[in-house]
């Protein structure tokens, strides 16, 4: 059974319009319909200028087809709908004739989802390209941190009071928690664990880093 050619134009997946040499629609599929937020009813008859409303160098294009009776090809232009929108669009222009004027076909095929693919890969790619960066200064830091740890538990069995023992002490605890800080910036490995703290610890050793620095004293008094 043969198939009526306008029954494949109405039904293809690309945006598809005929118009005629003054670029009047003559005709509009279903695709089009949608993408350009019109009906058909409404704009058989209607000039190119009246859908698009930036229809200059549209218009532009398709009348050089006219002219030249060749091909046109755009990639990822813009166009302006009527109601405010605007879409990213490649669309080709083709010139044929019937028995007295010639037509012209107008493919459009939008573009927005395929850039928003493009973006979320780039986006993918950079977030890659960081986390690779990140476990390169994490290992660089973590290495002098591991001889920071061993050599201040060296130092501590060599020196004569407890006193100096305890900035030794000091010097590990917060070796190990920029070691913990490092960690984290890798991404956690396990679920957080929520555990009690004594706050006077806390502030203890907070205190002991300011006398230590400053060489003040610090009167505790809880």
């Amino acid at each position: 059974m043969p198939i009526a050619p306008e029954l494949i134009l109405k039904n293809l997946s690309s945006a598809t319009l005929c118009l005629d040499h003054q670029l009047r629609v003559q005709f509009i599929n279903q695709s089009a319909e949608s993408l350009l937020e019109v009906s058909e009813s409404r704009c058989i008859g209607l000039p190119v200028s009246e859908i698009v409303a930036n229809p200059s160098e549209l218009q532009g294009v398709l009348f050089d087809a006219l002219q030249t009776n060749q091909r046109y090809t755009r990639r990822k232009d813009t166009l302006s709908l009527i109601h405010g929108h605007e879409i990213t669009v490649d669309y080709t222009v083709s010139v044929f004739n019937d028995d007295e004027q010639p037509l012209v076909m107008l493919e459009i095929i939008p573009q927005d989802r395929y850039l928003r693919i493009d973006r979320d890969e780039g986006h993918r790619q950079h977030e890659h390209t960081s986390r690779l960066m990140i476990r390169g200064l994490a290992h660089e830091i973590k290495n002098p941190l591991g001889g920071i740890r061993g050599a201040a538990q060296l130092l501590s069995r060599e020196l004569p009071s407890p006193e100096l023992a305890e900035y030794t002490s000091i010097i590990i605890e917060e070796t190990d928690r920029l070691a913990t800080l490092v960690d984290r910036l890798l991404g956690p490995t396990s679920q957080p664990k929520r555990q009690s703290s004594n706050i006077h610890e806390v502030i203890e050793r907070t205190a002991r880093l300011i006398e230590a620095e400053t060489n003040v004293e610090i009167v505790r008094d809880y």
